[in-house]
């Protein structure tokens, strides 16, 4: 079923993942003006505020339509996998430097 929404409705979107895992709400996106679609959806996590008052630096989760499976006016649906490159980058961030390496 095709459906249209502004940018307003977009941006009150809940988004969660197939597990049900709740993610927090779309506080902006991001177009791609040669293909006129959306590329990213900028998701913060926590109670919806509105959605002006934060700026996309500030969001907890950045996702790339590729991981998004369906968008209704009730919410987005996107993959498990979201969470999980959420915690590997995280992870990868954390990790301890190998013996004898000194940080930047």
């Amino acid at each position: 079923m095709h459906m249209q929404l502004s940018s307003k409705d977009l941006m009150h979107i809940p988004v969660r993942t197939q597990s049900d895992v709740f993610l927090g709400y779309v506080i902006g996106f991001e177009m791609d003006t040669l293909q006129h679609l959306v590329q990213n959806y900028y998701v913060k996590k926590g109670v919806f505020t509105t959605p002006f008052l934060h700026n996309v630096g500030s969001a907890d989760y950045s996702i790339h339509r590729s991981q998004v499976l369906s968008i209704t006016p009730e919410r987005i649906l996107v993959e498990d996998a979201v969470v999980k490159d959420e915690a590997l980058q995280k992870a990868e961030n954390t990790a301890p430097l190998p013996s004898g390496e000194e940080s930047a």
